[in-house]
């Protein structure tokens, strides 16, 4: 049988828990360009399917590495309308029930998919009531088309998320394929961190994502100094 279809020797939530490490200090660390095309996106993915095949895994919708990319910006560009909109109602002299109307003071999670969508409903419920209001705050048809859209934007990619992982369905054989994409990716991202960062501390943090006997050797002046035998 090919070896991408045999159970991987480590514990699925442990594969789990490098992918997500490994994406995480691949992107603060900037190592897009030493990577195979597609490859931090293939992470994500790969992270997300096995989560759902793995029974005790927890992912939360639309966050991290559980939304695809064009969700995450989604989200972004929603929440950041938001919060463009309340900053005009912040400084207009209008009461404070107006506000309220519009979502000001209410708070929510603006990387979570129901937070922000509830956040735009609000806007979206008050300017069909009011749409002089909205005109005299400065508050633009093109600004609720655009508000609109980009609430259609984060519901579409959220339920093609959706789909992809209901196609993908609980098989032994997708759920092992993904482990060892996952475990690739991993050792992919600790040769580039460790190529970024020959000589500096930050390479053990790559070092460390293979584990013991595993990881990228270290730079002849530290294997020498390490092997110097203490003075009695």
């Amino acid at each position: 049988m090919d070896a991408q279809y045999l159970k991987p020797d480590k514990k699925f939530h442990r594969i789990i828990e490098k992918g997500v490490e490994a994406h995480r200090l691949a992107t603060e660390h900037q190592l897009g360009e030493r990577l195979p095309a597609g490859q931090m996106d293939g992470l994500a993915a790969d992270v997300a399917t096995l989560g759902s095949l793995v029974p005790g895994t927890e992912q939360r919708k639309g966050v991290g590495l559980g939304a695809t990319e064009t969700e995450r910006s989604a989200i972004r560009r929603g929440a950041d309308l938001v919060s463009a909109i309340r900053s005009v109602l912040a400084q207009a002299e209008v009461s404070a029930d107006v506000r309220r109307a519009y979502g000001v003071g209410v708070n929510y999670n603006p990387r979570i998919i129901k937070g922000v969508v509830a956040a735009m409903d609000l806007v979206l419920d008050r300017v069909r009531k009011s749409p002089e209001e909205a005109r005299s705050l400065g508050i633009l048809e093109s600004d609720i088309e655009t508000l609109r859209a980009t609430r259609s934007a984060i519901l579409s990619a959220d339920e093609g998320q959706a789909q992809e992982k209901a196609k993908s369905g609980s098989t032994i054989r997708e759920r092992n394929q993904a482990a060892h994409r996952i475990q690739g990716a991993v050792g992919r991202i600790a040769a580039a961190g460790s190529l970024k960062y020959p000589s500096d501390p930050r390479r053990s943090l790559f070092v460390a994502l293979l584990g013991k006997g595993r990881g990228v050797r270290k730079p002849k002046e530290e294997a020498a100094q390490s092997e110097t035998p203490k003075a009695a």
